[in-house]
């Protein structure tokens, strides 16, 4: 077995730069509007509609550039390519920074409560007016899709339930047979071939870049200003955040208590030497995590958490390594899956409870092909999130190395180089230092987007110090 080292080194070697973010065009939108209208005649469909709040907000924004901020927002698209935007009070300005030709509608039930209602057109009327009559059928994106063992206290079939506002579902039932509306959401989501499931263009993955750029720096500023005495909220003062739109709240949390609530945003709480800590942030398109111990060296390490360095921490980043070595066009999810929990999945021990890894856009969480017996496979694409939480509580020992890498074939490969070759090149320079100095063996296919990408510190008050791997 290939041996994990501790080294001393800098393992932060991006030059910190403000690249430029590509910006989505109105023939962008279109291509995306022109794929969802094949899916929806393949499909047999008259109508989509599409429903977006500020929580679900990826698969409208994905299609029109617009997202809901405040309110709610519901887009309806016809087969001969006209689309409808619904929008709240709030949302009627915003809505314009989409560059696609919309037909708007102020539509007030997707304002907050309590706001002006006085201009509100009936829905039923708006369905009717944009032909959908009793032979439509309609296909509904919402959030998520359902697979008949979601719902196991149901005998109907899932393909008829949704996510969205019961009703809106019911004021459609009123014009068209329920049975013949249908959840479509599949169409954005699914492993196979949804929309948002795979990257295409050489542009969607320098937007990410540029975001995971941003992102990484923001964690890499939290964990070289931790010293004893700072508070959660002094710490993410050092993070260095801008008004970008996140994807979840921050994290900086101290202390067994905060790191065992976990989705828990900074407070007051001061950092103790021998704490556990977890550090996370993440905007629109990417997300940098990591959580450990906070001490300079093993010599402090609480004698209540035993040898956690070689019992925890080593086991731990081996299966980061074994993720990323496992990843190229093609493998099989399953495999990747077992391969990883062989090594941690002892629950006991480890505590993995969720899938080890994850494909991620501008939500957080997309879809995940990794778990038992996934019939997946890693498409040329895909946008994946090493996303492999190790927690156990009594007494409480956490590791969180998460970072985001897109899985490119050459033709996507090439075209990222000719079209930002900038891009390519800080890919190339994160792919060396993986390979060099970290010993994790990549593919070809594997872009990684991070500044901190596959780093693990065994003694996280220390950043000069990094698990290694013999090559």
């Amino acid at each position: 077995m290939r041996k994990i080292n501790i080294i001393t080194t800098n393992p932060y070697i991006m030059e910190v730069v403000e690249p430029e973010i590509p910006v989505f065009t109105k023939e962008d939108y279109k291509d995306r509007i022109l794929k969802l209208l094949k899916k929806m005649e393949s499909s047999g469909l008259t109508h989509v509609i599409v429903y977006g709040d500020r929580e679900h907000f990826s698969n409208l924004e994905y299609l029109t550039g617009f997202d809901p901020r405040f309110e709610e927002g519901m887009l309806i698209v016809r087969p001969d390519g006209k689309l409808t935007l619904l929008v709240g009070n709030e949302g009627w300005n915003y809505s314009f920074m989409s560059p696609l030709d919309l037909e708007r509608i102020l539509y007030q039930n997707f304002s907050l409560q309590g706001q002006p209602r006085d201009k509100q057109p009936c829905l039923i009327d708006i369905f009717k007016n944009y032909g959908i009559n009793k032979d439509s059928k309609i296909g509904i994106i919402g959030q998520k899709y359902f697979e008949p063992e979601h719902l196991k206290d149901s005998n109907n079939d899932v393909d008829f339930f949704t996510d969205i506002p019961c009703y809106i579902v019911d004021l459609l039932a009123q014009i068209v047979d329920r049975k013949r509306i249908v959840n479509f959401t599949h169409v954005m989501t699914n492993l196979y071939d949804g929309l948002r499931i795979k990257i295409e263009t050489a542009k969607e993955i320098a937007h990410y870049e540029y975001v995971a750029n941003k992102v990484s720096n923001c964690v890499i500023n939290i964990l070289k200003g931790l010293k004893p005495g700072i508070s959660e909220l002094d710490a993410s003062r050092n993070a260095g955040y801008d008004a970008s739109p996140i994807s979840m709240f921050p994290i900086v949390n101290f202390g067994d208590k905060h790191v065992f609530w976990g989705l828990r945003s900074p407070d007051h709480n001061q950092l103790k030497e021998g704490d556990m800590i977890t550090i996370c942030y993440g905007l629109r398109g990417s997300l940098v995590a990591r959580s450990g111990l906070a001490v300079k060296d093993k010599s402090v390490i609480p004698d209540y958490l035993g040898d956690i360095i070689e019992d925890f921490y080593v086991p731990y980043f081996m299966a980061i390594v074994t993720w990323y070595e496992s990843m190229k066009v093609g493998a099989n999810c399953s495999e990747v899956y077992s391969k990883v929990m062989n090594i941690i999945g002892d629950i006991e021990k480890f505590g993995v409870s969720l899938n080890p890894g994850h494909n991620i856009s501008t939500d957080e969480w997309t879809n995940s092909p990794f778990f038992k017996d996934s019939p997946y496979k890693i498409l040329d694409g895909y946008y994946l999130q090493c996303d492999i939480i190790a927690s156990v509580q009594n007494p409480i020992r956490q590791a969180i190395v998460e970072d985001g890498v897109i899985i490119a074939g050459k033709n996507l490969r090439d075209e990222l180089r000719e079209q930002y070759p900038d891009v390519y090149k800080r890919i190339q320079k994160r792919r060396e230092f993986m390979m060099d100095v970290l010993g994790i063996c990549l593919s070809e296919d594997v872009l990684p987007l991070s500044n901190a990408q596959a780093i693990c510190h065994p003694y996280m008050l220390d950043t000069n110090t990094i698990f290694t791997i013999d090559k």
